[in-house]
């Protein structure tokens, strides 16, 4: 079992992060992993706050940024616009808010705590929605970073791992390194 902090998830968070948060507490395989969830950030890279739905820390995998859509169906418009449930058609890309989340939470190790050699991985995770094929291949995200309502009712544990792992083969393999991701002495 994962230790979450917050212990308890809020009542009025969204039904996909209830979920996700129930999955992640109960997975097998997860007694060392730290999960964060609805992590504020004071620095973030295109708002003036923003939010982590998750961080799951993971010794010997690496840290993943998780943002979570709860919405029932997803789609996405020609022009680019993404269509999630009966919200309003927007421009701003999941994807784009889990990368820039990532981006905020790597800056932050970096600079004020001077861990720079683990690898930070970021997806989105459609908790009721099924992801459609022509959203599983785009130039903008890698089809290892869609989780869908799927994922969610297979082993999240594993599906996280996975995520990790392909994306550190994915980044070395477009010559980035890393050390060993190593766990607490």
């Amino acid at each position: 079992m994962a230790h979450m902090i917050p212990a308890l998830i809020d009542e009025d968070a969204p039904p996909g992060e209830r979920a996700l948060f129930a999955a992640l507490m109960s997975a097998e395989g997860t007694a060392n992993w730290t999960v964060l969830h609805s992590l504020r950030l004071v620095d973030h890279p295109t708002q003036q706050r923003g939010e982590i739905d998750f961080v799951v820390v993971a010794p010997d995998i690496g840290i993943v940024v998780i943002e979570v859509k709860s919405h029932l169906s997803i789609a996405r418009k020609p022009n680019g616009e993404w269509l999630l449930g009966r919200d309003r058609p927007t421009t701003r890309s999941p994807f784009q808010q889990a990368d820039d989340a990532k981006f905020a939470l790597e800056k932050f190790l970096s600079t004020r705590v001077g861990l720079t050699a683990t690898h930070i991985e970021s997806c989105v995770w459609f908790t009721h929605a099924p992801v459609r094929r022509d959203l599983r291949a785009s130039i903008e995200w890698a089809p290892w970073q869609v989780l869908d309502m799927y994922t969610l009712q297979g082993d999240v544990a594993e599906a996280v791992t996975s995520v990790a792992a392909a994306g550190r083969t994915h980044r070395t393999e477009a010559g980035h390194r890393w050390p060993s991701v190593v766990g607490p002495d």
